[in-house]
């Protein structure tokens, strides 16, 4: 019995000592038994982004898959050949999630949370399920979620020293994430506008430095798009756009045939409207094959032409569709873990996003109170305010059904911003770096 005490209070004493250490030993074996046990996840994503390999290794934009991801997968396949590609990727999503525990506890330190707070939050990004599962798919939440930790580190690097390297450095991992999911484009005018806050508010030296990233990687998105236009004719970033709106009109029975003015276009989604009927429900990766079938045998151009065209015919049903698209999103759960077991008990357990809608209302209220009260904006709560409700947007207007998958790389803001709105309503806050 005295073994054991004693046993106890050494193991105390260590977590007490070094908890975030603890903290990292135990990611590391729950990311062990998680690799051991789990098969590698794959989508219909996980071989698009395989076959963009060559592509971007040969410096040319694939069609469908913006360039990192492939890079990644790339340098996966250099290192252990085909077979022990997809394995290897997720090994080294494995170390990303559990080395970013670290930059995230920095993070923490950074927003002055209590220190009860701060460690809970380190220890619902360690080890619950909708951040770790991630790292054991071939898809672009393996990175997004630890890459999304480092652009909120860089932020606060940023913050606290001012200058060209700090301003390079969140400047990279800005256009790391962007080039990663394009979904995330949107961090751009929203990261615009809150260095513009700090502009009347704090230095401008960190405002500038912050603008002036921004700028970079917005200019860097240009020129990918330039690219892209020389090899495909559009202007844009990636065909998954095109994709997603092409199901969405698809789906609901919106393509006008009429309007589309490629014959041989109009012809094949004529046959297919006749043989599958004018609303294609079902599996959506079915109405996703047809629509980029149809991109590569006439061009994206064309496609775009005819998505463009149907909805403009049919705007005032497209628009009522968008209503019904936000009261169905409201429905479906906010976590997402596929894991046999954790999916079912997340389906039970996750709050539905009307909750997510509600949250994100509610702190822009405490906000504007905030604001009312202090004539003073809390900068961190804006940003990840805006961070949220930006994604809201984007999984709203242009993703299909996957709106969970969009929400993944928010999680962490989220947390963050759950524990900033307890910051903001406390009695005691005046005002200070954790808010300001």
């Amino acid at each position: 019995m005295g073994t054991l005490r004693q046993l106890f209070s050494t193991l105390r004493g260590i977590v007490v000592r070094h908890p975030l250490r603890v903290i990292l030993v135990l990611a590391a074996l729950q990311a062990v038994v998680l690799l051991s046990c789990e098969p590698v996840h794959l989508s219909i994503d996980s071989f698009g982004y395989r076959g963009a390999i060559r592509r971007v290794l040969a410096l040319r934009p694939d069609l469908s898959r913006t360039p990192i991801y492939p890079a990644f997968l790339g340098v996966c396949y250099a290192l252990s050949g085909h077979d022990a590609m997809f394995r290897l990727a997720t090994i080294l999503q494995a170390v990303a999630m559990v080395w970013s525990i670290v930059y995230f506890k920095r993070v923490i330190d950074h927003l002055c949370l209590p220190s009860w707070l701060g460690w809970l939050c380190v220890c619902i990004y360690a080890f619950a399920p909708h951040f770790t599962v991630n790292m054991c798919g071939i898809f672009t939440e393996g990175l997004a979620v630890p890459g999304v930790v480092m652009l909120l580190y860089s932020t606060c690097r940023l913050r606290e020293s001012p200058g060209v390297k700090t301003a390079a450095v969140h400047g990279l991992w800005l256009a790391l994430l962007v080039f990663l999911r394009p979904s995330l484009l949107y961090a751009l005018p929203v990261y615009a506008v809150s260095w513009l806050l700090l502009w009347r508010t704090e230095t401008r030296r960190i405002a500038c430095g912050g603008l002036a990233a921004v700028a970079t990687v917005s200019l860097l998105v240009l020129g990918y798009m330039a690219l892209y236009r020389e090899h495909y004719g559009t202007f844009t970033m990636t065909s998954v756009s095109t994709v997603n709106q092409y199901y969405m009109l698809r789906h609901e029975g919106l393509i006008d045939t009429t309007a589309i003015a490629d014959p041989s276009l109009r012809a094949a989604v004529a046959k297919s409207i006749v043989e599958n009927g004018a609303r294609r429900h079902g599996d959506e990766d079915l109405i996703s094959y047809e629509s980029i079938g149809f991109i590569k045998a006439y061009g994206l151009p064309a496609v775009q032409q005819a998505v463009r065209a149907s909805w403009r015919n049919h705007a005032a049903t497209a628009m009522a569709n968008y209503g019904h698209r936000v009261r169905y999103f409201a429905g479906e759960p906010v976590l997402f873990a596929p894991l046999p077991g954790v999916e079912k008990v997340y389906e039970v357990l996750s709050p539905p996003m009307w909750g997510l809608y509600v949250f994100t209302i509610v702190c822009m209220v405490v906000v504007l109170l905030w604001w009312i009260a202090r004539r003073q904006l809390p900068w961190w709560a804006c940003l990840f305010m805006m961070l949220t409700a930006g994604n809201l947007i984007v999984a709203i207007l242009g993703a299909q059904e996957q709106w969970e998958r969009m929400t993944v790389p928010m999680h962490t803001i989220i947390l963050l911003q759950l524990a900033q709105l307890f910051m903001l309503m406390r009695p005691q806050s005046h005002g200070g770096r954790q808010l300001l």
